[in-house]
Formats: C-alpha cells, structure tokens, sequence
C-alpha cells in the first residue's frame, strides 16, 4: 500500500480506496507523458483533492515531479480562475468539462481581458469533453483543450 485515499461520501459511507506503489508509477508516467510536466512547471488541477482526480493527479503527480502545484479550495468564480491562471503563471491546466462548458456560457472573452501566454497545455478530466469545447477553448484561451 502506498496510501489510502477515502472517498467524499457523496454516495453514501466514505470508503477507503487503496493507492498501490504501482498506482504510483502510473502517475507519475501520467505527469511525463501525458500531463507532459517539466521543471520550472506550475500545474493547476481544479478538481477537489477528496476526489480521486484531486488526489491522482492534483497532488500526487506534481509532487512525484517537483513541480509548482496550485491547489484553490474556493467556490467555482470564472474572473478569479482566470486570475488565477495569469497571475500564478500556470503553464498545465487539468480542469472538468463541466467547469469549460460553464465558462463557455459567461459573457466573458478571457483573452481580452487576461494574459495566458504562459499556458501550454490545457487537459479535460472526468466526463467526455465535447468538440464545441475543444474549439472554443483554441478560440477563447488559445489552445484547445485536450480530452483525458
């Protein structure tokens, strides 16, 4: 066992899940190949460090790597994400589509507004991330968002 992770609870009794050592070196090969992690990176992952996801990979991945690690516990707020990413320098975003499709329905042009020159790879988690997001995040954040 290298750790043992319990669930929210939103189902029901919290259950402890195992992390084996070799659950590990998955993500740590995760962070290599997939989330394409460097030195002198800054990661942000949105997802909430009880959920697997926040756990996997918005914790265990970027330390496994050394990387810059920007965890945020508060409330989705779009104007204070976008901060977030330009003001932190965040260069590998990992967010839900359901957090995309809500920030597609703002009345907001990000890059107007924001600088994300120093972002370079934005990934989905989760759920299927439709193509009309995929577009939309080359047209509005200037990469498109890579499904996971």
């Amino acid at each position: 066992m290298a750790l043992l992770h319990f669930t929210s609870g939103t189902t029901g009794m919290p259950k402890g899940a195992i992390h084996v050592h070799g659950a590990v070196l998955t993500h740590y090969m995760t962070g290599k190949y997939v989330l394409d992690f460097h030195p002198g990176d800054v990661f942000w992952c949105t997802a909430d460090p009880g959920w697997v996801t926040g756990t996997s990979y918005g914790i265990l991945a970027p330390l496994l790597h050394g990387v810059t690690n920007i965890i945020d516990e508060a409330e989705f707020d779009a104007e204070r994400w976008y901060r977030i990413l330009e003001t932190q320098r965040v260069n590998i975003w990992y967010t839900a589509p359901t957090a995309i499709r809500r920030l597609m329905r703002l009345n907001i042009d990000p890059r107007q507004n924001y600088d994300f020159s120093q972002l370079r790879l934005i990934h989905s988690v989760g759920e299927p991330l439709n193509p009309e997001a995929v577009v939309w995040g080359q047209e509005k954040l200037g990469l498109p968002i890579h499904d996971n």
